[in-house]
């Protein structure tokens, strides 16, 4: 599925699992760095202006320097952080984040990412292009940025993925549908099931501006 896409602003990105969030954001990467490198994409057009490509795909913890996941993105994070502080403004920055801040809690990781993801757009020279399953944190930038998300159909108990980029933060989640493919015990699915309504009340209340 062919998916277009304009870097004239940021992007939020929400999906369920296996949507296509992560490849979408490792396509627009890949497309840079080769267009740059060999003078090709993967695509049927791009135009490309003068980009620094920063990225946060790939982290993982440090145990030898005793470094957890969530220090070690952040410390990278921090590090595009000052360098887009320090960039020309003749060059665009392209800030590619995956899944931000997934290793600590949700409302920690929700405000530090709104906070990050708000300080970077600031800056008149830096695109973010940020995927999350964070629909909250998606919906507190709807009047600033683009969001848009990938989603699933269900059928006949199946789940059938397009891999199409549609605008807006909703979708629906199908975490406990692959916990059910995967032939969970049916007392931790519906357990699970009952929880998740619980906490979508509780979640309803986050108010961030």
């Amino acid at each position: 599925m062919a998916n277009d896409i304009s870097l004239d602003k940021s992007i939020i990105l929400t999906g369920s699992n296996m949507s296509g969030k992560s490849s979408f954001i490792k396509t627009i990467g890949v497309n840079i760095i080769t267009g740059y490198a060999i003078n090709t994409c993967f695509a049927k057009d791009i135009n490309l202006a003068s980009y620094n490509l920063h990225t946060v795909i790939s982290v993982s913890d440090e145990i030898l320097n005793s470094q957890s996941y969530y220090f070690a993105e952040a410390t990278r994070i921090k590090g595009i952080i000052d360098n887009c502080d320090n960039s020309s403004h003749d060059i665009t920055n392209i800030v590619l984040i995956d899944e931000i801040f997934k290793g600590t809690n949700t409302v920690e990781r929700i405000s530090i990412a709104h906070a990050v993801i708000q300080y970077l757009t600031k800056q008149s020279n830096t695109i973010v292009v940020v995927s999350t399953h964070d629909i909250e944190l998606a919906k507190s930038f709807e009047k600033e940025l683009n969001i848009y998300h990938f989603s699933e159909q269900l059928t006949c108990g199946e789940l059938l993925f397009n891999h199409k980029l549609l605008p807006g933060a909703e979708y629906a989640r199908n975490a406990i549908s692959i916990l059910k493919r995967c032939n969970y015990p049916e007392d931790i699915v519906s357990c699970a099931e009952s929880h998740t309504d619980k906490i979508c009340e509780v979640m309803k209340v986050i108010n961030i501006d």
